[in-house]
């Protein structure tokens, strides 16, 4: 029984889909998404001219393709992996990607779910324009040092507390976004705060007194390819237009387990499964844009479900939720295949 991953929207889809367009399971799943959303998914994807990063299309035409394409790629694993054991499989997606695993699960329609990431997509788009000079880092620990792995999250933790408690305005503060694994923290704010918090994390890991737990260690510090600051106070306006969005939902529950009540998808806010539960759903989903993914929990708690040897699969647009997976201790479907 594997955990099936969806990832977020900061990689490189168009060019991870290109090659499977001529499966009729993503042709068809593409077709489907342009009718419901008036947006020309395909012709982003196969326009070869196109040199636009992610961030240089908006987040309104990016989120709700992304969704689209890792939703065609599901049903077309689907379909050419029978050992894929669909029924008895756990999902979770990364940010955006838990809108992708909810329709793997069967919980949300595709339909529904085109319309409420499309409602989405624009709102956060306009919190991005509202809040220009704002965007995400992401620090990743280089180190196979034990001591330094289990120290980095705290370390850090301390940096973002001394400098916040240096600004007077709440605006001017670095938040935590994605806690994705022990080696890897994402964080939102203005960019001009965000560098400087990158500065004094690298300074203090990497310029340390030789015989200190981070010897040998590095930082790997990058500005995410994504509009704004996602999962911060900085997307507060999105939340009203969401939870519009989220009462027009039919959810099916169907899937439920009937001991616990939940469904068979992890949610990035508590780091638990999803309630099944429509209000609690909606809740949860509303939340998510504001407060941080809850990552490296899920995996904790699919590992806790699913046991030591459980494998993950790595559903796509592009490899990021495989690093994610590895980072978290968790063996692909892929590398078990072919030991």
């Amino acid at each position: 029984m594997p955990l099936i991953l969806f990832p977020g929207q900061g990689i490189p889809w168009t060019s991870s889909v290109r090659p499977f367009l001529h499966l009729p399971a993503v042709q068809n799943t593409l077709k489907h998404a342009e009718q419901v959303l008036s947006i020309s998914i395909l012709n982003v994807i196969t326009d070869d001219g196109c040199s636009r990063t992610a961030s240089q299309l908006p987040t309104s035409i990016v989120q709700p393709s992304v969704l689209a394409c890792s939703v065609a790629l599901y049903r077309a694993h689907v379909l050419s992996l029978r050992e894929l054991p669909e029924k008895h499989s756990l999902f979770l997606g990364h940010s955006l990607g838990e809108y992708a695993a909810l329709v793997a699960s069967k919980a949300l329609s595709f339909e529904d779910a085109l319309r409420v990431v499309d409602v989405r997509g624009r709102a956060m788009h306009e919190c991005a324009k509202r809040y220009a000079d704002t965007g995400m880092l992401c620090l990743t620990l280089l180190s196979r040092n034990q001591k330094a792995i289990g120290a980095f999250h705290a370390t850090l933790q301390q940096i973002l507390e001394t400098q916040n408690a240096s600004v007077s305005i709440p605006e001017a503060r670095v938040v935590v976004a994605n806690l994705n694994s022990p080696l890897q923290i994402v964080f939102s704010g203005r960019k001009t705060a965000l560098q400087a918090f990158s500065g004094k994390a690298i300074e203090t890991i990497q310029s340390t007194r030789t015989g200190s737990i981070w010897r040998g260690s590095r930082v790997r510090s990058t500005m995410l390819d994504v509009e704004g600051a996602f999962h911060s106070p900085f997307m507060e306006p999105t939340e009203e237009p969401l939870y519009r969005a989220l009462q027009t939902v039919q959810w099916n529950l169907s899937q439920t387990d009937k001991d616990s009540h939940k469904l068979r998808v992890l949610c990035n806010v508590t780091g638990d499964f999803h309630e099944a539960n429509p209000n609690i759903l909606s809740q949860r989903l509303v939340q998510h844009c504001t407060q941080p993914v809850q990552f490296q929990r899920c995996f904790d708690t699919a590992r806790s479900v699913l046991g030591p040897d459980a494998t993950a699969f790595d559903n796509g647009p592009a490899t990021v939720a495989s690093s994610l997976a590895r980072q978290n201790g968790w063996t692909l479907e892929s590398e078990r295949n072919e030991s």
